[in-house]
């Protein structure tokens, strides 16, 4: 029987005494699929998983410019397309043109018929707790999402998804210290649970050895490609343990 998707986010959901399970390396022999992401580039291997499992397609032009911000409306659709790429969850599920919307005013046009983005992905996502808004009324689809909120969706995600991924210990809040209300404890659980691992949070250019990048600072695209095959690795490693009855 088809497992039934919850994506009812109730709270943090704390699952404690599960192992982390490594991330499992990805060949260096992948067809690398953009121009812009050449072997040996950080975060070719990450994209690569995207691709595959159809969450990212890039840009018309052949690129996928991992470098530049990650839009919050780019965001909300990569998680949804992560959700929807095991074996058990239909995008049609997820996303549905039916949906009820958020009550946010600053997204323009409704998408054409024969598209779900951005306003048919931002309200799945809203509507199953994944996303909040900037204000009350507003999203900011077009902002770049900061790694806190980027961290902060991917943790909803992942709890109401797959809860057994989650690692929380209360006491250890790295990278950043429980630096705000709403994205401390996702940060810690996100590093705990092993979503950050690939992900050059101190000794970046310009980013003294030592001192971490800030928090606020706006996601790249291949950091957060990194983040979400992260989670569909350790996803797929958990199933594979499952299955083979480890």
């Amino acid at each position: 029987m088809k497992r039934a998707v919850n994506m009812l986010v109730t709270g943090v959901v704390l699952v404690l005494g599960l192992a982390v399970l490594p991330v499992t390396a990805v060949a260096s022999t992948a067809d690398h699929a953009f121009t812009d992401v050449p072997y040996g580039h950080q975060f070719a291997d990450a994209i690569q998983i995207l691709v595959d499992r159809d969450v990212v397609d890039g840009y018309s032009d052949g690129t996928f410019r991992p470098e530049n911000p990650v839009l919050r409306a780019q965001l909300a659709k990569m998680i949804l397309l992560m959700i929807a790429s095991d074996e058990w969850t239909r995008l049609d599920e997820l996303v549905r043109g039916d949906m009820a919307l958020p009550p946010f005013t600053d997204f323009g046009m409704p998408d054409s018929p024969e598209s779900l983005y951005p306003h048919d992905f931002v309200s799945a996502a809203w509507q199953h707790g994944i996303i909040r808004g900037t204000t009350s009324h507003t999203f900011s689809p077009w902002a770049p999402a900061t790694r806190a909120q980027a961290i902060t969706m991917t943790v909803r995600a992942t709890e109401a998804q797959h809860p057994w991924l989650i690692q929380w210990d209360s006491q250890l809040y790295e990278p950043w210290g429980d630096f705000d209300p709403a994205h401390g404890t996702p940060s810690a659980i996100a590093y705990q649970s092993g979503f950050l691992d690939g992900i050059v949070y101190t000794g970046a250019p310009g980013i003294p050895v030592g001192t971490y990048v800030s928090p606020w600072a706006p996601m790249t695209r291949g950091e957060a490609a990194q983040l979400l095959s992260n989670v569909i690795q350790l996803r797929d490693g958990y199933w594979e343990s499952e299955s083979a009855g480890g």
